[in-house]
């Protein structure tokens, strides 16, 4: 088999058999062939391997790997580790891709690089599939090369770091660190050893495009839909989350600690700590919603104030909601510091309660 351009890489754990035929599918009718798709069985029910199993019978193009419970992060790792391609794709096992994806990014590829001229992140467009229809992410990026100034740089590492929602002018389009969306160049993340790192299971994704950025990569900006990322309301950030306030607290440490690294003047420096405030803040509240006041959070209501008051006097998190400078912060990212600031915790949850059942109409 000839050497693959593109590999794309699929962890799996839990997921609709359904959703992840589709996942498959999309994968395995690329109108581009020269590609091999690498599924990562963690700890998976033994109906996706067979499905997997099935698939791979008759297209040579499937690998399958299998690891036993190690999270995303280390079934990402293993995947690249063992890729073939000279381009990643990330694809999750409830999301597919336009069918003409791979053919586009090749034609990319072939057309923008050069012996002068090499690009080590291609990012693409993606659309929020919805039960009843299709929106498209609006990342608000231009078309081209980015990251080539240092203006430009900066602002794409602000754009990883903050909070969707929570800006001035901005929407939850406007997150630009997810890793479905992108195309990356295998020798530049193994040549600056980026990888997933297996300690965090949650938000893994910005750090690993954080450390991406700080390598000052060459990024071309392709306004193409290609990719279809799945929203439906039993998925993980509508659920209830038992070991979510720890799991936040190990993703502000390694943020801040990689933000402490980062070489850059102190101005901007001072304003990406801000980012970072917020995005701590924006975190906070969502261990207040997801689990001290989730219906399924099996405590009366002073216990539950008694752990969101005990999660807020966590260093890193009361530091980051003392320190906040609003001027940059929205009405809805304001009003929730302020609420998280006042311990105003039952008027959190009813306000995102109306919030989620607006959306919920609204789709």
């Amino acid at each position: 088999m000839t050497k693959p351009l593109i590999s794309i890489i699929i962890p799996v754990y839990k997921v609709d058999l359904g959703y992840f035929s589709q996942c498959l599918g999309s994968s395995i009718k690329q109108t581009y062939y020269n590609i091999e798709i690498i599924i990562v069985g963690d700890g998976c029910s033994q109906e996706l391997i067979d499905m997997a199993q099935g698939y791979a019978k008759t297209d040579t193009r499937l690998i399958i790997e299998y690891q036993m419970n190690k999270g995303v992060s280390e079934a990402r790792n293993r995947g690249v580790e063992i890729a073939n391609g000279e381009w990643i794709l990330f694809l999750d096992a409830d999301d597919w891709l336009d069918i003409q994806a791979c053919e586009k990014l090749y034609e990319i590829i072939k057309e923008e690089t050069s012996a002068t001229r090499t690009i080590d992140i291609i990012q693409f467009n993606s659309v929020r599939a919805f039960e009843n229809k299709k929106i498209p992410f609006n990342y608000n990026l231009r078309g081209g090369y980015s990251c080539n100034t240092e203006e430009g740089w900066f602002n794409l590492v602000r754009r990883t770091i903050q909070p969707s929602n929570y800006f001035k002018g901005t929407t939850s389009g406007c997150t630009i660190f997810h890793i479905w969306d992108k195309l990356f160049n295998k020798e530049f993340l193994t040549n600056n050893h980026i990888h997933f790192e297996k300690s965090i299971h949650l938000s893994e994704d910005k750090l690993f495009y954080f450390d991406c950025l700080c390598e000052r990569p060459t990024i071309f900006i392709s306004g193409q839909l290609l990719h279809y990322y799945r929203e439906n309301q039993s998925s993980v950030k509508h659920s209830f989350s038992a070991g979510l306030d720890s799991e936040r607290v190990l993703f502000f440490h390694a943020l801040s600690n990689k933000l402490q690294n980062i070489c850059i003047e102190n101005k901007k420096k001072k304003t990406l700590i801000n980012d970072l405030h917020i995005c701590f803040a924006a975190g906070a509240g969502e261990v207040i919603i997801r689990k001290y006041y989730h219906p399924n959070f099996n405590k009366n209501l002073r216990q539950r104030r008694l752990e969101s008051k005990r999660y807020l006097n966590t260093p890193i998190v009361s530091s980051a909601l003392r320190n906040i400078d609003l001027h940059e912060v929205n009405a809805k990212g304001i009003l929730v510091i302020l609420l998280l600031r006042l311990r105003l915790f039952e008027l959190l949850a009813v306000l995102e309660h109306l919030s989620e059942s607006t959306k919920e109409r609204q789709q």
